[in-house]
């Protein structure tokens, strides 16, 4: 009984006297912590430092998933068939695709919110009778940009969109030298400009670069 009393008397605070504060009001001492309260926390300092720690080498080596990661892996058996329909490499679909469309952030939809999965900005000319999407987009004239509204095709798949793509460059005379260089992404880039294909005056360089960049994420 000695014992546990002065265990009590070493680990239990005695209460002191109010202190008097600068306004005159009587304030008391803040309690002083328990041994076993301290011990508690010393205990639990190990577990939330491990929780704060910095990520594992397996966390750290995990791939980071990417916009441009899930647009090509989402559309990536499309393009693969398609690609062997017509002759154009699925990279080339790919970078084309993710180019026009932010790597599907910023795809066409119609007035009333639905997605048009026109991936490539293709125009509802004369001879196209579907469905069409009226939106306002970026035109260069002269080298300078411009917001105007214009008629988009809407389609009922990605993969419809990207057949219908494919057509477009097999099959338009206008594209003959761009379908002669689709071993070169520089070069099939640069003459799609130069057909035409769109009025920025540095759509080659961009495209160019998409297609590469949708190629590394098929490798990877």
């Amino acid at each position: 009984e000695a014992i546990m009393r002065q265990i009590s008397a070493q680990t239990t605070p005695r209460s002191a006297p109010p202190r008097q504060t600068a306004g005159g009001v009587a304030a008391a001492h803040p309690p002083v912590p328990s041994t076993l309260g301290l011990a508690r926390r010393a205990a639990a300092a190990p577990a939330q430092a491990e929780a704060t720690a910095a990520p594992t080498k397996a966390q750290a080596a995990a791939p980071r998933i990417t916009h441009r990661d899930d647009f090509v892996q989402r559309l990536g058996s499309a393009a693969q068939r398609v690609a062997r329909e017509s002759g154009i490499p699925a990279s080339f679909l790919l970078g084309h695709a993710g180019h026009e469309t932010g790597w599907g952030r910023h795809e066409i939809r119609t007035a009333d919110g639905a997605n048009t999965f026109n991936l490539f900005g293709i125009k509802a000319g004369k001879g196209w009778s579907a469905k069409v999407a009226e939106t306002t987009t970026t035109e260069y004239v002269a080298g300078a940009p411009r917001k105007v509204l214009t008629k988009f095709r809407a389609y009922g798949s990605y993969e419809d969109a990207l057949r219908d793509y494919a057509r477009l460059i097999t099959e338009n005379p206008r594209y003959e030298k761009a379908r002669a260089n689709l071993g070169s992404a520089p070069a099939y880039a640069r003459e799609l400009q130069n057909a035409g294909y769109a009025t920025d005056p540095e759509y080659a360089r961009k495209l160019s670069g998409a297609i590469a960049s949708a190629q590394r994420a098929r490798d990877g």
